[in-house]
Order: C-alpha cells, then sequence, then structure tokens
C-alpha cells in the first residue's frame, strides 16, 4: 500500500509521510463486489489512491478475482465518506 500511495500522482507526500509517521494505519471493512466496485469508482471521482487487489488464484479463490480494495492514505473523513456504509470486518 505505501508504495501505492507515494506513487499516486494526484496524492500529495506529505499526507503519505503523516500517514507513515502514524504507524500506517488500517481500517477493514467488507461487502459484497458491487459494493466494492462502487467504492473504487467514488474513489477515483475523488482523486483518492486506491489499489483493487485481484486473486492469483492459487487457492479456492478463481485466479483475478476481486479480493480486497486499498484506499488512500487520505484524510479519514474523506475515506468514511466512501465508506461509512460498509461493516467493519
Amino acid at each position: 500500500m505505501y508504495k501505492a500511495a507515494s506513487q499516486h500522482q494526484l496524492h500529495e507526500k506529505a499526507t503519505v509521510a503523516q500517514w507513515s509517521a502514524q504507524g500506517e494505519p488500517i481500517v477493514v471493512v467488507k461487502g459484497d463486489i458491487t459494493e466494492v466496485m462502487a467504492v473504487v469508482l467514488s474513489c477515483q471521482d475523488a482523486g483518492l489512491p486506491c489499489y483493487v487487489v485481484r486473486d492469483a488464484g492459487r487457492t479456492q479463490v478463481e485466479a483475478g478475482s476481486v479480493t480486497a480494495v486499498a484506499i488512500g492514505p487520505a484524510p479519514e473523513m474523506t475515506i468514511n465518506r466512501i465508506t461509512g456504509s460498509l461493516k467493519l470486518l
């Protein structure tokens, strides 16, 4: 996540540095594929860095299946506006 965030062209380096200095906190939420892809689109619309994780297919999950989305770093309130309807995992 750090690498993706630090390379995001619209992301301020100060935000990444602050997130790193705070111990790179994360929050995990869950949703079905429709909810997850809606979150991805909302992040893209808002200019937030996000990374879609797709399974390699080496286990029971089909190759290419979306298994997670990493968002941020960004201000907590900004992320909560997009993910606030999802349940914590």
